[in-house]
Formats: structure tokens, C-alpha cells, sequence
């Protein structure tokens, strides 16, 4: 009697954590930050930085509602907070839902492409009692942070979303190199990417401009020198002031 008593409360349990699986809808595949929900009035999404963590299947496989020709899975990836960039998430983790192309797939970068350890920006949302992703399938609202841990990015007075977003993809934070920062500045797959609107909405390119410009002040290295005014032209299409480019760094475009 005592087996059978064990042996239903097992099941019992069992089919709790079952039912504790949300009950989500994926979303479009591209977030953007001027959006509202896409499934009504809801607040704009929530900007986190920090690590990731485990990642685990809860659900496979559904149909794309958006795109009947796609197959996804459901997941959640562990993620330890490190700033709030906007928006409100109390807490130093947290675990977020996302739904990842579950099918051979050529494209954009999958959502859920990424590392455990890698340092992220996410754009978030809650939904259905948990935290989730603002946008499923590709990788839009997931972004790599290349630029090393910055501490005091949440311990600053109040500042734009525009400024905050120069601090951590434009100055140099803890764990990186010169030489890594340099690269971190003009690599494609992660910064360069918050410029562009479709992604993050028309911001103002003030706040990144200046930061630019002040890493090609004489204090700085030659090559964070040399990528920052590649980006100011590329991104911005501005000049750098005349003595930046350095013979090292014309060699480097030859």
C-alpha cells in the first residue's frame, strides 16, 4: 500500500511539472524596440545584459504561426543578469523561454546560437507568468556583447537607452584586451548590429559618435584607434580627425 501510495505521488508530481510548462505563442522573428506586443498594448521589451547559462529543451516540435513553413522548438536558457539597460527585471537571474527553428534552415542566425558563458544582450518580455524572448526563430533581439563586463553600467545616475547601449558596445570593459576590443568594435555578428533599425528602432547616433571620437584620442591604442574610425565612417559617415590614421593602420587596408 505504501509502494502504491509513493508510486502516485511520483505521478502526481510528474504531471505538476508537466503543467508547469507555459503556455506561449511564438512571436514574429524580428523585435524591435518601437514596437508594441504583437499580441496587443503591452510595455516595450526589456534590455538585459549578462551570461548564459544552461540551456534546456521544454517542447518540440510546433508550427510557426507566423511562417506555416517553419518548425520550432520551445527552450529556456538560464541567464545570469548582469544590467538592466531599460525597462524592469528585478533580480541577478533569471530564466527565459524562446522558441528556436527546430528544422535544416538556411538564414539568419538562430535564436539559441550561442555559447553557455557568453555574454548577451537580450531584448525580453514577460509573458504567460514567465520572461521570454521578444522575438523567436532568428537571433534579432539576442545580441553578443564583445566589449567585456562593465560593472558599473546599472551604478551610473539615469542616462538614455542611447547611452547606455554606447557604453557597453563602445568603451572597453573588464576581461578584454586592446586587441580584442579593437576587433569587438567592427565585428558584424555582434555590435555593429545596434545601429541598425531594424533591430532596435531609429535611436540617436549622438552618444555613439562621441564615443567614438574619443577612442581616437592619442591615449588609445593603435588598432582601437584604427576600428573605431572605420566605424565612425562605415556606420556614421564621419571623418576622423586629421593624425588617426596611422601608417599601421593604411597598411592594414591595403
Amino acid at each position: 500500500m505504501g509502494f502504491r501510495i509513493i508510486s502516485l505521488i511520483a505521478l502526481l508530481a510528474a504531471s505538476l511539472a508537466c503543467d508547469r510548462t507555459p503556455t506561449l505563442l511564438d512571436y514574429p522573428e524580428y523585435g524591435d524596440l518601437r514596437a508594441a506586443h504583437p499580441l496587443g498594448n503591452q510595455p516595450p521589451p526589456i534590455l538585459i545584459v549578462g551570461t548564459l547559462g544552461t540551456d534546456t529543451l521544454i517542447k518540440r516540435p510546433i508550427t510557426s504561426r507566423w511562417d506555416h513553413e517553419l518548425t520550432l522548438a520551445l527552450y529556456m536558457v538560464h541567464f545570469n543578469i548582469e544590467s538592466v539597460i531599460s525597462g524592469d527585471l528585478p533580480g541577478s537571474e533569471a530564466d527565459i523561454y524562446y522558441f528556436t527553428i527546430a528544422m535544416n534552415y538556411n538564414g539568419p542566425r538562430r535564436l539559441g546560437s550561442w555559447n553557455k558563458g557568453d555574454r548577451m544582450l537580450l531584448s525580453v518580455r514577460r509573458d504567460g507568468g514567465v520572461i521570454r524572448m521578444a522575438c523567436d526563430g532568428v537571433g534579432s533581439c539576442a545580441r553578443h556583447v564583445k566589449t567585456g563586463f562593465h560593472p558599473t553600467l546599472n551604478k551610473k545616475k539615469p542616462t538614455s537607452v542611447n547611452d547606455r547601449l554606447a557604453d557597453l558596445f563602445l568603451t572597453k570593459g573588464e576581461g578584454v584586451s586592446d586587441q580584442q576590443f579593437a576587433a569587438a568594435l567592427t565585428d558584424q555578428e555582434s555590435e555593429y548590429d545596434f545601429v541598425t533599425e531594424r533591430e532596435f528602432g531609429k535611436r540617436d547616433p549622438g552618444p555613439a559618435i562621441k564615443k567614438l571620437q574619443m577612442l581616437t584620442t592619442p591615449q588609445n591604442s593603435t588598432a582601437v584607434k584604427s576600428s573605431a574610425c572605420d566605424l565612425l565612417r562605415v556606420a556614421f559617415d564621419k571623418p576622423c580627425a586629421a593624425g588617426i590614421d596611422t601608417g599601421a593602420h593604411k597598411d592594414q587596408k591595403q
